[in-house]
């Protein structure tokens, strides 16, 4: 099974179990999204090459309390991830002349990288607290590659080389984590505030290969480890007047 078939089944199965247990009175849905800033972490070169991009994250969440301060939490979201990138690759000294003085030029790769994800976590939420709560939630995530580009800054004299897009890994596998309040609007609603982070754990293959224009290659190192930063508002709805 493909893993775009795979997530298609989860989120039936979620739609399903939702219409099924939301009258027990321990379920909730929640709707959120914002900004994210995201970058690569682990790789061979210099991590002073590699600098935040801003991206976003909006998303479905569902909750099952199992018991009174602790709930099942999952659902599905878009999520985009990046970095900006830049170095010096690459240094070639031209001497035209015997009797010249040689010059050296600097070549500069100069790009912004930005990968859309569809992202299911699955994790363990805590939470304290009536009308305001404090909440808490950790566990993993697996996310499937929807897109990803590689945009030049202007600056950079590299082509981005065709493997780049076909040898890679079209999903990714971290630890995801969050902190945050709800606060109760309503008799069975609240809104949320919440941070989170994403951290992967597995080596997507994004980084891409640079090539000068003479088809020579300058790098290897393919390895691509994405930190992912979010600050995310909600609303969520409590099924059996939960927040009373």
């Amino acid at each position: 099974m493909k893993p775009f078939q795979l997530l298609t089944c989860i989120a039936l199965f979620l739609f399903s179990t939702t219409l099924s247990i939301a009258q027990t009175g321990k379920f909730s849905v929640s709707v959120e999204g914002g900004p994210s800033v995201s970058y690569i972490y682990k790789n061979s070169l210099p991590a002073e090459s590699f600098k935040p991009t801003v991206g976003g994250y909006a998303g479905v969440l569902f909750n099952y309390r199992f018991k009174k301060h602790f709930a099942l939490e999952t659902g599905l979201a878009w999520e985009q991830k990046g970095t900006k990138f830049y170095k010096a690759l690459a240094s070639v000294i031209y001497n035209l002349q015997p009797s010249a003085v040689a010059n050296e030029y600097t070549y500069y790769a100069d790009y912004t990288f930005r990968f859309n994800y569809l992202t299911l976590p699955v994790m363990v939420k805590a939470s304290f607290g009536r009308k305001l709560r404090f909440v808490a939630s950790g566990g993993a995530y697996f996310s499937l590659l929807l897109s990803q580009t590689y945009v030049s800054n202007g600056h950079s004299n590299f082509l981005i080389d065709p493997s780049t897009y076909t040898e890679k890994k079209p999903y990714d596998l971290g630890l995801s984590g969050s902190l945050g309040i709800e606060i109760g609007v309503m008799k069975n609603a609240a809104i949320s505030l919440k941070f989170s982070d994403h951290l992967s754990m597995i080596n997507t293959n994004l980084f891409p290969i640079f090539t000068m224009v003479t088809g020579e290659t300058v790098n290897s190192d393919r390895s691509s480890y994405i930190n992912s930063a979010m600050v995310s508002l909600g609303f969520s709805w409590f099924f059996g007047n939960e927040l009373k």
